[in-house]
């Protein structure tokens, strides 16, 4: 098994989702997610804003904001292959990037200085120990080796994790929890660290 097979093969299942129950799904992770410890004691988070068919963070972004907890949101520049962090100051300070994608109009800050204690990241396929498959093009493994002092969490759908383990690079960073529609897996564990 390698990555871009497994990456291919999942995108291609979770692209065939119908978009009610993408909302479906997208709902009842929200809700699991929001009643995690982690969640409930961070106080900044890095998230993202889905695309296509990934678990939708709507519900997820609008509770941090109802709660005052501060957020980012990332931005990625396909040319230079890097990641930066912006501050999100709500859904009308958003543009429309390439691609249609929306990010924040802020300039980025330093990862280091923010602040931000956990990380919602999005990815294509995991395993149970937190291996993760994204897009191929290592943007969060870049930031996370940047600030590797935070709880790291995956929005997934069940259908994303792999019951074997996945191929793993030297450079990878693994996420410490996974919130699907049936279970929080606890990665850390998973691998003996806890």
């Amino acid at each position: 098994m390698n990555k871009a097979s497994v990456r291919q093969q999942l995108l291609n299942v979770r692209n065939s989702l119908p978009k009610k129950k993408v909302a479906d799904l997208s709902s009842e992770i929200s809700s699991i997610f929001l009643q995690q410890v982690f969640f409930k004691r961070s106080n900044c988070l890095l998230l993202y804003l889905n695309v296509g068919n990934e678990v939708n963070t709507t519900d997820v972004i609008n509770c941090a904001m109802n709660e005052k907890k501060a957020l980012f949101l990332p931005f990625t520049e396909i040319v230079d292959e890097k990641i930066e962090v912006r501050t999100f100051n709500g859904w009308n300070s958003l543009i429309k990037g390439k691609f249609g994608i929306l990010y924040p109009s802020e300039k980025g800050v330093d990862i280091k200085e923010s602040g931000i204690d956990l990380v919602v990241i999005p990815g294509v396929a995991f395993d149970e120990k937190g291996n993760r498959i994204g897009f191929g093009k290592g943007f969060y493994d870049q930031l996370l080796h940047r600030k590797n002092d935070v709880i790291k969490v995956a929005l997934a759908y069940e259908l994303q994790v792999m019951k074997e383990s996945l191929p793993k690079e030297k450079h990878d960073v693994h996420v410490d929890y996974i919130v699907t529609e049936k279970r929080v897996i606890n990665c850390n564990e998973n691998r003996g660290e806890i």
